[in-house]
């Protein structure tokens, strides 16, 4: 038995020191997918494949799906980091981190397999995620496909945002999730340039948050001889995660504009403020890689051993990022 533990224990050891990835075990302190400075590292692709611009009036991070894909074995290595960790007795931010890190990685996958949209008689770049699984008469369903494997089990996208969003019994939901998950849009939260980290991931949760509520184009925006405040969908979307907090306007409002704090605090004392919502841009936060050349039975998958369990954590229905609601 002793041998056996320590053959185990050689064998993360050598499988960390060939691919540079940092392996969760029980116990451990660091659950992000890698550090900045490793070349090969998820924080270092999102640092070189994520960029500030504008389309169609609205301000986002624009994510260089090619660049994954070009750097292929530094993602697929990531992929399969995100497959074999393992994920138990983790605390809170160990959690949070290590999941909000595999749903955006897992997010990139699934632009990166399927980045064409094919029918008998065309082939063309998905212009949305929703693109990914449709065809001529039926709608994609992509939240809800398989993604990859997360810590030995087998997640759709909608699962691993069910899980972080009801992670009892062992804590609470940390709503700011919402605005760290990015889900390949234009008017979704923008795609951090860094790994979380779990010794920084309260700072870079409230980073995330206030990004977001910076951005008058999707995020919030305050129009005072309305007396009214436009938010992103997501918060009408999932508007119970924001309920025991308030309401969403009362949760986002440490993460506002000092100026507009004071000013909504001094008009809600005598008058009703209106909260509306933008209209949500499906449009993909990037280039789909397409190349109608290669067949869909070609393209190489990491992350699929053989290993998994069908399940995955059960929790309440959620609404689904899926479609526009």
């Amino acid at each position: 038995m002793l041998r056996l533990c320590v053959y185990a224990l050689l064998s993360v050891f050598l499988f960390v020191q060939t691919t540079g990835i940092t392996i969760l075990t029980e116990g451990s302190t660091y659950a992000q997918l890698h550090t900045k400075s490793d070349p090969k590292s998820w924080g270092a692709l999102l640092e070189d494949n994520v960029h500030a611009t504008e389309v169609d009036g609205i301000s986002f991070r624009q994510v260089n799906y090619t660049g994954f894909a070009g750097d292929k074995k530094a993602f697929d290595a990531i992929i399969e980091s995100i497959a074999t960790a393992n994920v138990f007795s983790l605390n809170k931010n160990q959690t949070y981190a290590f999941f909000l890190n595999a749903y955006n990685a897992l997010v990139v996958r699934t632009v990166i397999r399927q980045p064409c949209r094919r029918t008998l008689l065309s082939c063309k770049p998905i212009k949305s995620i929703q693109d990914v699984g449709a065809g001529l008469l039926k709608k994609g369903d992509v939240f809800n496909q398989y993604a990859g494997i997360v810590g030995g089990r087998k997640f759709s996208l909608e699962q691993i945002e069910r899980f972080l969003r009801n992670p009892a019994p062992k804590f609470h939901e940390d709503p700011r999730l919402h605005a760290c998950i990015n889900s390949a849009s234009i008017s979704s939260p923008d795609m951090r340039t860094e790994a979380y980290d779990p010794t920084q991931i309260d700072a870079q949760m409230d980073a995330q948050m206030s990004s977001w509520m910076a951005n008058p184009t999707k995020g919030f925006k305050l129009d005072k001889k309305a007396g009214k405040v436009t938010l992103s969908k997501i918060f009408d979307w999932f508007k119970s995660d924001f309920a025991s907090h308030g309401g969403a306007l009362k949760f986002v409002m440490p993460y506002l504009p000092k100026d507009a704090q004071q000013w909504i605090g001094d008009f809600t004392r005598n008058n009703t403020l209106r909260v509306d919502f933008f209209e949500y841009d499906w449009g993909l936060n990037g280039q789909a890689p397409c190349n109608c050349n290669i067949q869909v039975a070609d393209i190489q998958v990491a992350g699929q051993g053989p290993t998994v369990a069908a399940d995955s954590p059960t929790t309440p229905a959620s609404p689904v990022r899926s479609s526009p609601k």
